[in-house]
């Protein structure tokens, strides 16, 4: 049995080794990839800030690195949001956006676009709306009674959704087709072109307080997971702490989109993966483990993305376009996979 551990432990930290490793290689690929075409003795010298090299020094620190480091935040963020809505709503298929954070913040970038403001206070519009619209969802959900709380979420979420999304449609219909429509458009289509270090630092920020209360407070979530009736006989007090994770999902998202803009699948497919790896190999779910997964794939997987959105083209592709592309196909392959092993260990027991 110790064994079995001590193999199964090895092949986590190997497995993580590897992928953080993975990122590093990407890290500097995506410093060096891009439309300004690099040299590679250059690439270093700029890197290193030597002298006789400010061009390369400027494309990578003001342009290259704050959209890359924007890109690991936006992808670890989203992947333990949808991690913690898919936890207390216990179902795999839900994403960040279930209580409509994600058109919230759209609609508040939208205004902003509209009205002609600069990206710091769009995103401030962006980020403040999405709360606002989660805030709204809570407010509905008590109008429902005889369903659970989470069902009740979910339903309020369903008609913030489709209101948030008609008002998104409206916005877009009154835009100017030459002007203000290409730029909604593209945002709602996610970006990372306009990121700056202060908008990586405030992000970095927010998030990573957001993600340690998630840490500390990670057998309440096993707890809220386990539904109110288990939970209160536990001594859980469940509404209070599920409205807590939600605060939490609902900043880590909304602080995501109002930088990067929408920014699809990431939040739905890289938790489905990291928890079926994890449950295959402890035979259950381990919330420290899983945590350190999400972080790195989400980063690696928007990183991924964002490096095919601007170096096979000549114009950029938006990221949700990339995402959604590769999450789709993956988690088609993922379940035909899980599929043909349950087929094949089916066919053993006969």
């Amino acid at each position: 049995m110790d064994k079995s551990k001590n193999k199964n432990r090895l092949k986590y930290f190997l497995v993580l080794f590897f992928s953080i490793a993975f990122l590093i290689i990407l890290f500097l690929v995506s410093l060096y990839v891009g439309r300004y075409k690099l040299k590679w003795n250059n690439f270093w010298n700029g890197l290193f800030k030597k002298h006789g090299y400010l061009t390369e020094t400027n494309v990578l620190f003001r342009l290259r690195l704050p959209r890359t480091l924007m890109a690991m935040i936006v992808g670890a963020s989203l992947s333990i949001a949808g991690f913690i809505f898919q936890e207390i709503f216990r179902n795999n298929l839900v994403s960040p956006n279930v209580l409509g954070v994600t058109n919230g913040a759209s609609i508040g970038a939208i205004i902003g676009i509209l009205i002609g403001l600069p990206i710091s206070i769009i995103s401030l519009m962006s980020f403040s709306f999405g709360i606002v619209v989660v805030i709204l969802t809570i407010f509905i959900s008590k109008i429902f009674t005889k369903y659970s709380a989470t069902l009740n979420f979910v339903l309020a979420g369903i008609i913030v959704s489709s209101l948030t999304s008609s008002i998104i449609g409206i916005t877009k219909y009154i835009a100017n087709e030459n002007t203000t429509l290409p730029t909604i458009t593209f945002w709602l289509l996610g970006s990372l072109q306009n990121i700056t270090m202060k908008m990586v630092l405030i992000a970095f920020i927010v998030n990573t307080i957001c993600i340690i209360i998630v840490f500390i407070t990670k057998k309440h979530l096993v707890m809220v997971s386990l539904g109110k009736v288990n939970a209160e006989t536990k001594g859980l007090k469940y509404i209070p702490f599920i409205l807590l994770f939600i605060t939490i999902s609902t900043t880590l998202t909304a602080t995501s989109i109002s930088a990067s803009g929408s920014i699809s699948w990431v939040g739905l497919i890289i938790p489905h993966i990291v928890k079926i790896f994890i449950e295959k190999l402890y035979n259950g779910k381990k919330y420290y483990h899983i945590f350190m997964l999400l972080i790195v794939w989400g980063a690696l997987f928007v990183l991924l993305s964002d490096i095919i959105s601007r170096t096979f083209t000549s114009s950029e592709i938006p990221i949700s376009a990339i995402t959604g592309l590769l999450g789709s196909i993956t988690f088609v392959l993922t379940i035909t996979i899980e599929r043909f092993k349950k087929y094949g260990r089916n066919n053993q027991s006969k």
